[in-house]
């Protein structure tokens, strides 16, 4: 073999490392890229996971706070407080409008956001009627109605403390598997 013939050979061979080196370099940028979508789609999940259980905790203690006012029927104190609740339940509902449920993956969180949505609707209603069920005790002295409209509240408060419980229990872990 003549000299020539062994520099055609190195450069043939160089040549062929070189393609391998770039296709292993380009493979191992892939994979890191691929691993970093997957890091970035875990910490997404894990937010809005943590998002709709501040959501959940948030509407569970409205509803506990509004329960407790009308439960006393100190009809100063209910009078005082019944307005307080309208911003929050608007802003707490409207959030949970944007969320999809499907997008957890899990039938009992589809479950419980439902319920949580379906509650809350309720919830805000009945709150919004309490003044005029306030107004009609000192009209005529009938707390029929504001009973009425306080054990749909109290129903719907359970509900509501009941999704978050189960949203907490499914949603816990999620969160950290999705965090690491």
């Amino acid at each position: 073999m003549e000299i020539k013939d062994g520099a055609s050979w190195a450069q043939a061979v160089g040549g062929f490392l070189a393609i391998v080196a770039a296709f292993m370099i380009g493979n191992s940028q892939a994979k890191a890229a691929i691993a970093a979508v997957g890091l970035a789609d875990n910490l997404s999940y894990a937010r809005k996971c943590n998002a709709l259980l501040a959501v959940a905790a948030t509407l569970t203690e409205v509803s506990e706070r509004a329960f407790g006012v009308y439960q006393t029927k100190n009809e100063l104190m209910m009078k005082l407080f019944a307005g307080e609740w309208t911003l929050p339940l608007d802003t707490l509902l409207e959030e949970l409008r944007d969320i999809r449920a499907h997008e957890f993956g899990d039938q009992n969180v589809l479950t419980a956001v439902i319920s949580l949505k379906v509650s809350s609707s309720y919830l805000k209603n009945m709150l919004e009627k309490m003044p005029a069920a306030i107004d009609d005790i000192d009209n005529d002295n009938n707390w029929n109605k504001f009973d009425h409209l306080l054990d749909v509240i109290d129903i719907n408060r359970k509900l509501i403390a009941k999704a978050s419980e189960t949203l907490s229990e499914f949603l816990q872990p999620a969160i950290v598997a999705h965090s690491s």
